[in-house]
């Protein structure tokens, strides 16, 4: 057997065992996700897409509102004791799930759940630095965890319809429930060493840390055409292809999977490429405008799962090394802020996305709806190329008062103590 690359994050133990639990939990996520759109079906089967819908927002609007708590719960318990209670209270809300018989219990139960994933994501996102040192392996450890999402897109739904001839729906929500648990065990059973975190004076501190930071500003634009790129595919192929194309559900299935699909190309080629994460973010935006905007002449649904591919390796080369420039821009004890900080504010731009491509999907002007949609990741990318700094070095100027000089711009207990 070949041995693995030391530039490798697989050679690593601590960060093999953290990515097989966050990879377990993926699917199990996922299959439950199909899990919940049945039950919301039984629950209530005239008003099923309202629920979803609901469920939907709501899963958001915790992400937004409960994420930069992450940064505080971070600094006050060791990360390997918040990620195992974390997954333990995901695993005891899917468990009960199979006994919801409301509506309102699903909306409990979606919001439990998220507010405990918004502290999971930040939480474990800035542990991973700390696990792999080296830049290089952990490029590539971004680039695995951008793989592994794409992966499970389009596995999960299969995994689950094989599931279904051998147990009920109701299992899935069990299935998912020892996946956390197995996660758990994993994250328990790894060595990691403690960093210190500092507490900051109140949750919001991180954000606003964060856009002070120049590049950190930029990748925050670009996320907004990360975002519109993801919502158009999510929310609308089942629309365009189903009720104006009239194709079936297969059909379908095959177009979503082809962004997947993109993402994950995309995500693998990102160490590859001697491109710079301000290049990334820019191009990637730009190759998602572009795909999208091919939609205003009217395709069908070939085209379309043509164009989605594109749009995911869009994604795949824009999100991978965001995680990366968030490393570069802080001080070690100032992580879990940040990255709670990056999990908001991307879930904001989703929010908003969301709605505002269901909104224009909901109008039947299919032109407009890919014209509006694909102008959003070209004005990101714009403004990313205002805003992020170039060249993109780590050492930049910059002013305290009257005071203009150059050194690393990142946050320090001293020379850069931000109001708090």
């Amino acid at each position: 057997m070949r041995p693995i690359a030391k530039e490798s994050p697989f050679a690593l133990p601590a960060y093999r065992r953290l990515f097989a639990a966050h990879s377990t939990a993926l699917v199990g996520s996922g299959v439950s996700t199909i899990a919940l759109a049945l039950l919301a079906i039984e629950i209530a089967p005239e008003r099923a897409a309202v629920v979803l819908g609901i469920a939907l927002a709501i899963k958001m609007v915790a992400y937004v509102s409960v994420a930069p708590f992450a940064g505080q719960l971070g600094a006050r318990i060791p990360a390997r004791s918040c990620l195992i209670t974390l997954d333990i209270v995901r695993a005891l809300v899917v468990a009960v799930m199979p006994w919801i018989t409301h509506e309102w219990q699903i909306y409990a139960a979606i919001t439990l759940i998220s507010a405990a994933s918004a502290l999971f994501t930040p939480i474990y996102q800035a542990l991973l630095p700390s696990v792999v040192k080296n830049e290089q392996a952990y490029l590539k450890a971004l680039s695995w965890a951008q793989v592994a999402g794409s992966v499970e897109q389009i596995a999960s739904p299969l995994l689950a319809a094989v599931l279904l001839t051998l147990m009920t729906f109701s299992d899935l929500f069990y299935l998912n429930a020892a996946t956390f648990l197995f996660s758990a065990f994993l994250i328990g059973s790894t060595a990691i060493s403690r960093t210190t975190q500092s507490v900051t004076a109140h949750p919001w501190w991180g954000i606003s840390a964060y856009l002070k930071t120049p590049r950190l500003r930029g990748v925050a634009v670009a996320y907004i055409g990360i975002a519109g790129g993801s919502a158009m595919v999510i929310v609308n192929t089942a629309v365009y292809v189903q009720q104006f194309l009239g194709q079936s559900e297969s059909v379908m299935s095959l177009t979503l999977a082809a962004s997947g699909l993109g993402t994950a190309l995309g995500a693998m080629l990102v160490p590859r490429l001697s491109l710079s994460p301000r290049a990334l973010l820019i191009i990637g935006n730009l190759v998602i405008a572009g795909a999208i905007s091919v939609g205003v002449m009217g395709v069908n649904w070939q085209t379309l799962a043509l164009m989605w591919f594109v749009v995911g390796l869009g994604l795949g080369f824009a999100q991978t090394t965001v995680g990366a420039v968030v490393r570069r821009s802080c001080h070690e004890r100032h992580r879990a802020a940040f990255f709670a900080a990056n999990f908001t504010l991307s879930h904001a731009c989703w929010l908003v996305t969301y709605l505002l491509a269901g909104f224009l999907g909901g109008l039947n002007n299919w032109p407009t709806t890919f014209l509006i949609m694909g102008s959003l990741p070209l004005l990101a990318a714009l403004a990313c190329f205002c805003l992020y700094p170039q060249p993109d070095e780590t050492t930049l100027e910059h002013r305290h008062g009257d005071l203009v000089h150059q050194h690393e711009f990142i946050i320090d207990e001293t020379h850069h103590s931000w109001p708090r």
